[in-house]
C-alpha cells in the first residue's frame, strides 16, 4: 500500500488510479485542488471521477461520498468535492 497524490481539475475532475483505492481528502497545495489516495499499486487502473461544490451553491443532487474541502485564492473560492460513482 502507499499514499499517492493526483491533482485535481476543477472541472469534470477525472483521475486514474489503482482499482480499490480509497480517497482520503482533498486539499489546496500550490494553489490547486489536491487529492490523496491510499491505494495499493498492483491493482490494474481505473478512471474515478469527482465533482466539486461551491459554498452557497445549489445542489441537486449529491449520489457519492464526501472527499474533503479546499480553499483557493485565500479563501474566496471553497469547494466541497465529492466522489461521483456516475
Amino acid at each position: 500500500m502507499a499514499i499517492w497524490k493526483y491533482p485535481l481539475p476543477i472541472a469534470r475532475p477525472q483521475v486514474e488510479m489503482p482499482t480499490g483505492a480509497r480517497a482520503l481528502t482533498v486539499q489546496e497545495q500550490d494553489g490547486a485542488p489536491t487529492l490523496w489516495a491510499l491505494v495499493d499499486p498492483s491493482q490494474p487502473f481505473e478512471i474515478r471521477h469527482f465533482v466539486f461544490h461551491p459554498t452557497g451553491a445549489p445542489i441537486r443532487e449529491i449520489r457519492g461520498a464526501y472527499v474533503g474541502t479546499v480553499q483557493l485564492y485565500a479563501g474566496s473560492l471553497v469547494l466541497h468535492c465529492f466522489e461521483d460513482p456516475l
